[in-house]
């Protein structure tokens, strides 16, 4: 009895998962890559993360935070076997920490500072599981944009360009270097954070990467705005009854102007992911009784802007 106690333990250690936390680890060779290839990329992604069951208008939803399993990881291999891994909650796709291969056979963790208890553990045994290489350089800031902006000298995370290139000349600064400043490793963060994980939540995103693939640009109004109302756009729409918002959703377009969202078919065409929202939602709904509507949010954001046009005359 022992010894068969014995060998079914063995069998089930040899059987069983590396780890219950992290899916497979998504790879992105940003080294050598092109449009296609990044495109597969953030698709891969959004698969792997996203709950094949939950979905409001077409649009997929990202788990809630009890679903195994948790954690995202997606390693950027750079030019030079320059590599980064990146851990995201797969709940909504929030960069946690990163590892890269640190001297001879080691991997070095770094964790923002605002994860805590479990959480922090995850991060530093899902990214380094062997303990006798592990080797921690910690984030000394928190996630926020506010924060990294601030760290990376900047305003506004419009000051910082996007790009292929920039992220590739990014990694190569961090991976495996001894010491680099607080402002190259935000630097860092802002570009991957924007190309990897809000990438992957709006299309929008998607195909402003893809539209100035080969050169560096910045972020306009719509891009900043979308991140910083993710969460109110997945709400609005989760609660859309036939197509039509609660309430008018008020956001911006490109160029900095007032765009008011008043129906899901405005608004869809940019969003890749919906953020968590707990209860039932409508899964499609009727195109043709959505005339009306077209009419009315042509004519509600043509009053807006007219109104904003002739303000402090």
């Amino acid at each position: 009895m022992k010894s068969m106690l014995v060998v079914t333990i063995s069998i089930w250690l040899i059987l069983a998962p590396t780890s219950t936390w992290a899916v497979n680890t998504i790879i992105y060779n940003v080294g050598s890559t092109t449009i296609s290839k990044y495109a597969t990329f953030l698709n891969d992604l959004r698969n792997e993360a996203k709950d094949p069951s939950l979905k409001c208008y077409g649009i997929p939803m990202l788990p809630n935070t009890n679903t195994n399993p948790k954690y995202v990881l997606v390693e950027l291999q750079g030019s030079n076997k320059k590599t980064i891994t990146l851990m995201l909650r797969r709940n909504n796709l929030y960069v946690m920490g990163y590892s890269d291969p640190f001297e001879t056979n080691k991997c070095r963790y770094h964790i923002f500072n605002d994860i805590s208890g479990t959480e922090r553990q995850d991060v530093e045994t899902t990214l380094c599981p062997n303990a006798n290489s592990r080797v921690s350089k910690n984030i000394n800031f928190d996630s926020r944009y506010p924060t990294l902006e601030s760290k990376a000298g900047v305003k506004s995370r419009s000051q910082v360009q996007l790009g292929i290139q920039i992220l590739d000349s990014n990694i190569g600064k961090i991976s495996g270097v001894m010491s680099f400043t607080e402002k190259t490793e935000a630097e860092f963060l802002l570009v991957a954070i924007q190309m990897v994980s809000e990438a992957a939540r709006f299309k929008y995103i998607e195909n402003q990467v893809k539209t100035n693939f080969n050169r560096a640009f910045n972020p306009n109004p719509k891009v900043l705005n979308l991140q910083e109302t993710w969460g109110k756009i997945s709400t609005a729409i989760h609660d859309a009854k036939n197509g039509v918002l609660p309430k008018p959703l008020e956001l911006v377009d490109a160029s900095g102007a007032k765009w008011i969202v008043l129906r899901v078919d405005e608004i869809k065409p940019d969003v890749a992911f919906l953020n968590y929202v707990g209860g039932s939602c409508q899964t499609t709904y009727n195109q043709n009784a959505m005339f009306p509507q077209l009419i009315m949010s042509t004519y509600y954001n043509y009053m807006v802007n007219l109104g904003d046009l002739f303000e402090g005359f």
